[in-house]
């Protein structure tokens, strides 16, 4: 009887014990959070092209704007946008401001434009006289590539390199003959309305074109104009480079050579070469601290002209100009990184669970980190993670 007794007291326990776990499981999965659902990258092993990136627009390299020499109305303008034009028709009709002949301002700022385009002329005929000296050089340099291409001393690479120096070269020189002329009819125009404003009553002036081309842009018959706008700019439209500006810091790692991507608003993707890089510092104003370094970076299309001659004069478009590519590295996302983290870290997913990692990189941009230290390949990294992210939590993988 009393083994009886014993073993239903222990049934009842054994009951109650199973209803206890049954209902701390229950109370367990009522109140221990669920797995957050995250997406995740793995860190890969491959190559990472640092990037330099500016915004600019198409250019004619061949131009010339023609510039109102004092203050006035430009009146029965006798060319629109895309006519042909030859030197020395009338290019624009222009009723100067009589009050500005008297004005010493308007003698100061002409005086001194013939000083800075005259002073612009020489420094380029100076440059291009240093770079056709190194013409020869980069002939021989691309004869010679040739030559061990042919018997297998030279790879692809170093013969694509010595025929993209020698062309850019060539197209250098173009666009400093452009420059050089730009600067010489500054000079004329600022000399010649020097004599006009000494000698002459105010009227309507007829000025001519400086150049045989097409009209790529003109001033609004009617409209007052201020002393030095453009009234007229004449080029070639068939012959387009891109003209972007990012800052001298940025600058000081870009070189003539360097590949491009070039994405034109509203347009294919097109491709280029960095041919030449101009930093410009402008001066300080009295007083004043001077405004951070700024460069021109001008770019020759790679691709067919079919397809970059459509663009037009003036087209805006972005660029992104690789400055180095690195080989066999660790990368991830951009998006894994951990906002306002200290050190900089990333979460990881380990058994289920989100770990926080400290991690060291070498290089990034903004859609690429490379990793010096801290992860491994395939690790797998959350992507975005959320204030809801924490070292510790349960995670599931979203696809």
């Amino acid at each position: 009887m009393a083994k009886v007794k014993k073993k239903s007291k222990l049934k009842k326990r054994l009951i109650q014990l199973a209803a206890l776990l049954a209902l701390g499981g229950l109370l367990a999965w009522i109140f221990i959070p669920s797995p957050i659902a995250v997406k995740v990258d793995a860190v890969r092993v491959g190559s990472f092209s640092a990037i330099v990136e500016a915004d600019g627009m198409t250019q004619a390299r061949d131009h010339i704007v023609v510039w109102a020499p004092v203050a006035g109305i430009p009146q029965r303008m006798p060319l629109a946008v895309g006519d042909p034009v030859v030197v020395q028709q009338p290019a624009a009709r222009f009723v100067p401001d009589g009050a500005t002949f008297q004005d010493a301002q308007t003698v100061s700022y002409l005086t001194e434009r013939a000083t800075a385009a005259a002073s612009a002329k020489n420094r380029i005929l100076a440059e291009r006289e240093k770079t056709a000296a190194i013409v020869n050089q980069a002939r021989d340099n691309l004869r010679n590539a040739e030559q061990r291409a042919a018997t297998g001393g030279a790879n692809a690479l170093q013969l694509e390199q010595s025929q993209v120096a020698m062309k850019l070269i060539f197209k250098e020189l173009e666009s400093m003959d452009a420059a050089a002329r730009s600067a010489a009819y500054d000079v004329a125009a600022a000399e010649s309305a020097l004599q006009k404003i000494k000698s002459e009553a105010p009227r309507e002036w007829e000025i001519p074109a400086p150049m045989s081309g097409t009209v790529l842009a003109v001033a609004d018959n009617g409209k007052p104009v201020a002393m030095g706008a453009p009234l007229v700019e004449i080029g070639n439209p068939m012959d387009l480079e891109a003209i972007v500006e990012t800052s001298a810091s940025a600058a000081a790692q870009v070189s003539a050579g360097q590949r491009v991507e070039l994405k034109p608003a509203r347009a294919d993707a097109l491709t280029g070469r960095v041919r030449r890089v101009e930093i410009i510092q402008p001066p300080a104003s009295s007083g004043e601290v001077a405004a951070p370094g700024k460069a021109r970076v001008a770019i020759e299309f790679t691709d067919r002209p079919a397809q970059w001659r459509k663009l037009g004069n003036n087209h805006p478009l972005s660029a992104r100009i690789t400055i180095a590519t690195i080989d066999n590295v660790l990368k991830i996302p951009a998006q894994a990184l951990i906002a306002n983290s200290q050190p900089t870290a990333v979460f990881l997913i380990e058994n289920g669970r989100a770990r926080k990692r400290a991690i060291t990189l070498s290089a990034r941009d903004a859609d690429t980190l490379v990793i010096e230290s801290g992860l491994k390949e395939n690790d797998r990294v959350i992507l975005s993670p959320g204030p809801n992210i924490k070292d510790g939590v349960r995670v599931k993988l979203i696809y």
